[in-house]
Formats: C-alpha cells, sequence, structure tokens
C-alpha cells in the first residue's frame, strides 16, 4: 500500500470512529456524579404539600433525571458537573422537557429538584432520594 493509501485509509477510519461517536455524545452520556451513586432500589421522596414517595430501579442516569418522562427517549445535555452536584437539561421530542438539579451526600443520598414541562403542563418538585435495596 502506498503512502497516500495510508494516509486515505487512516482517515477513513479515522471518519468511521467519529461517526460511531456522535450518537453516543447525542445521547448525553453521564455525570460524575451519577458514577459515585449506588445502583439498585431507590425510595423518591417528594417535598411539599401533595407530596409523594416513590420507589425506583436505578439503573440508568435517565432513570433519576428523568423522574417526569420515565421511559422516554430523550436527549440529554449535561450543564453542570462538579461531581457534588450536577444539573441536566433534557428534551422528549415534542413530549416535553425538564431540567434536574442532583446535590450528591453519599453514594445513597442525594437531594434532586426539577422543573419542567409534562403533557404541556408546567411541573416542579423537590425530593430526597434514598437507596433502600436491590432491584427485583
Amino acid at each position: 500500500m502506498t503512502r497516500r493509501g495510508i494516509t486515505i485509509s487512516l482517515a477513513l477510519a479515522l471518519a468511521g470512529g467519529v461517526g460511531l461517536a456522535a450518537p453516543l455524545a447525542a445521547q448525553g452520556g453521564s455525570t460524575t456524579l451519577f458514577g459515585k451513586l449506588h445502583l439498585g432500589t431507590w425510595e423518591i421522596r417528594e417535598r411539599g404539600e401533595g407530596a409523594s414517595t416513590r420507589r425506583i430501579c436505578l439503573r440508568r442516569e435517565s432513570d433519576l433525571v428523568q423522574l417526569r418522562h420515565r421511559g422516554m427517549r430523550c436527549s440529554r445535555n449535561v450543564i453542570n458537573d462538579n461531581g457534588v452536584s450536577a444539573t441536566v437539561h433534557y428534551s422528549c421530542n415534542g413530549n416535553g422537557y425538564g431540567q434536574t438539579d442532583i446535590r450528591w451526600e453519599s453514594p445513597a443520598l442525594i437531594q434532586l429538584r426539577t422543573t419542567g414541562i409534562e403533557r404541556g403542563s408546567p411541573f416542579s418538585f423537590e425530593a430526597e432520594g434514598r437507596r433502600v435495596g436491590d432491584c427485583k
């Protein structure tokens, strides 16, 4: 193979690698803070009037960030991530959007604040998340 052929082959290989990396970046990646959490069953206890408590199986960052848009394919953009707190904005392609602030207290305890639009209506709540066991 000639030197020019090697250069073209290398350029095509790199372009192919970039093409594969782009969809992963579009999915939003993961925050440093999420990597510090213990996965499993978490209890999310909302604060304020009309507060509710629910349990989620935390396996992916979207399980925590998209509490009001669970299971939807949404694009995520990490706005802030310093390892102790993170802010993630997400958009669900015509189905609403949100922004979630997470403050890490320990691998099994976090504070959440999330706001956004769901089914055309605004939402906003604060909650505490606590790991309570393994997912079933």
